[in-house]
């Protein structure tokens, strides 16, 4: 505890106070609590220049109005909203209010006092570490004066006693309690969707983020908000008492622009609704919002989105009233922006193969296909083609060409000689789909014929 004391003096008086439990204002949208930040065209944003903060008594009435005000029972501290921002970078400039003691009688011979605070809890960790006279000071008027200024010179994190001693009577005592309101400093925001691969992300930081187009996704896009509060109160702050915000989407100019081009009020944003703190969706770009364009519009439309996705959508967080307190600045990530066919036609130019093009056939061993052709030089599958077998390496367009199957089992050559069964043709290297021994007429295209070959013993 410290006294601000220069002097003694005897004084013939009791002080009295007036001394109730705090009151919290709060007043939604418009009271000395809550600061807004209020836009003044779609690009800027205006900050009041609001530099110190409010004090109250425990009616509510603001005791900073420059006037004198009877000794309350409890003071509060409290900087308006989103006057700091979210890292608290901004400093707070000190503030106070002006008390005055009362003495009983009011004639008294000497009304000197004196005036001193200290921690309500001494040993709390933040008085522990902490210098009072570096968060509260009082300045009387005069030596001894009944009338004394306090000022908040930064925000405490334990409860404040305010007291007044008489000097000639020093059982003549009366306490104020002081505290410091919890700060709201910004909203936080996280975007998520179902049933897509893509990133959605938010910094909150530069008020920036990422959202998804998806024109197959039936999800909306869920908006999350939190509270950033300061750390450093005697007095929370609820998030009753905090305005929700209401969110309203708005494009780019350029974005906006563009995807009228396409039709007139695709550039119309589509509607945000909002549900308070909890969870707010809209269906931008999503399977909702695509199934107003034809399957022709929606193709343009992603072209339209794939050129601007950067910074291209703004998400305003609205008070009440329309204000806008904070504003978003969105791009858009395409990676699951797929268009999908809807119907075919018929191409104006005709598609002609010429009758009797020719194109080749190569044989290989299913599942290998790093392996030389099936049967070129030195391939110990050579001694697998039948006798008078048909195995051509060409075959012609409008012509049917049929392959002979392999022996159903033969030997290899040379020192490593193997022996193998074959158990048939397939289209497919993972021998999905079989080959019934004949290519059809109408056949256009490079092939390869794979052949299921099972080695029956080890090398030597």
């Amino acid at each position: 505890m410290y006294e601000y004391r220069e002097k003694n003096h005897v004084a013939r008086g009791i002080i009295a106070g007036i001394l109730v439990f705090v009151i919290l204002v709060l007043a939604a949208g418009a009271g000395a609590f809550f600061y807004k930040k209020y836009h003044t065209d779609d690009e800027t944003e205006k900050t009041p220049a609001v530099t110190t903060g409010t004090v109250v008594d425990e009616t509510g009435a603001i005791l900073n109005d420059g006037e004198i005000h009877g000794m309350p029972e409890t003071i509060m501290f409290a900087v308006p909203h989103l006057l700091r921002d979210v890292e608290g970078d901004d400093e707070i400039e000190p503030f106070n209010a002006i008390i005055r003691a009362n003495v009983n009688p009011v004639n008294a011979d000497n009304p000197e006092v004196d005036w001193s605070a200290e921690f309500v809890n001494p040993n709390s960790a933040f008085a522990s570490a902490n210098d009072l006279s570096d968060f509260l000071t009082i300045t009387p008027t005069y030596d001894g004066s009944l009338v004394a200024r306090i000022t908040c010179e930064a925000p405490f994190g334990e409860q404040i006693r305010i007291t007044v001693t008489s000097r000639d009577n020093e059982n003549a005592t009366v306490s104020c309690l002081v505290d410091y309101k919890q700060q709201f400093l910004g909203y936080n925001l996280s975007f998520s969707q179902k049933g897509h691969s893509a990133v959605m992300t938010v910094n909150n930081s530069n008020h920036t983020g990422v959202l998804c187009a998806d024109f197959g996704n039936e999800w909306d896009i869920s908006i999350r908000c939190t509270y950033v509060k300061s750390e450093v109160y005697t007095v929370a702050v609820l998030d009753s008492e905090i305005q929700a915000p209401v969110y309203q989407l708005a494009f780019k100019p350029e974005l906006a622009a563009a995807l009228n081009n396409v039709k007139s009020g695709a550039g119309t944003p589509p509607s945000c609704y909002s549900s308070g703190q909890g969870n707010g969706t809209t269906n931008l770009f999503n399977e909702e919002w695509a199934e107003n364009y034809t399957s022709a519009e929606r193709g343009v439309l992603a072209n339209a989105i794939r050129a601007n996705t950067a910074g291209s959508v703004y998400l305003d967080l609205n008070d009440s009233n329309g204000n806008r307190m904070v504003r978003y600045t969105i791009s858009i990530n395409t990676d699951d922006l797929y268009v999908g066919v809807e119907s075919l036609s018929l191409s104006p130019n005709a598609l002609v193969f010429a009758n009797g093009a020719t194109y080749s056939i190569t044989y290989k061993r299913a599942g290998y296909e790093d392996e030389p052709d099936l049967f070129a030089n030195g391939s110990e599958y050579a001694q697998s083609q039948q006798t008078n077998g048909n195995y051509p390496t060409t075959y012609k367009n409008g012509t049917a060409v049929s392959v002979s199957d392999l022996k159903s089992s033969f030997s290899g050559t040379g020192a490593n000689a193997e022996s193998y069964t074959f158990d048939g043709w397939y289209w497919d290297t993972e021998m999905e789909t079989p080959f019934e021994g004949t290519i059809p007429d109408d056949m256009v295209g490079n092939i390869t014929l794979y052949a299921d070959i099972t080695v029956n013993n080890s090398h030597n």
